[in-house]
């Protein structure tokens, strides 16, 4: 017999959920929502480590569409409607850089990625 899915819950976001990932040890995770928050748990009690807010969520650009974890957990990257790639410290959770879209009149960026060295993100 196949086991049933379970939908796990936990306080996350107020609003849409739009990127997870792991950091590389996998004991914690970040997320990010519609709501400018990016937010870091502990994997395994789903406890709050921090709340890091990317946007304001009354704006019109608040969405946080995707977030990824440096090679040496050391730090994070946020990155959404507002054209903006924000590198955050891991441990502190305080701002580390703010990288804006090299597009005239700001571009949402989708995606970001750590590259494998940890110096770059694209």
């Amino acid at each position: 017999e196949r086991e049933k899915s379970r939908r796990c819950s936990h306080p996350g976001h107020a609003m849409a959920l739009q990127s997870a990932t792991f950091f590389p040890c996998g004991t914690r995770f970040v997320t990010s929502g519609e709501d400018g928050l990016v937010k870091v748990f502990d994997s395994s009690t789903l406890a709050l480590e921090g709340s890091l807010e990317h946007a304001e969520a009354s704006a019109p650009e608040g969405d946080v569409f995707g977030t990824h974890v440096s090679p040496d957990a050391s730090r994070i990257a946020s990155c959404g409607c507002d054209g903006l790639v924000k590198i955050w410290d891991a441990t502190t959770f305080a701002l580390v850089h703010s990288l804006e879209s090299p597009s005239e009149g700001g571009v949402e960026v989708f995606c970001v990625r750590f590259s494998p060295d940890g110096m770059q993100v694209a």
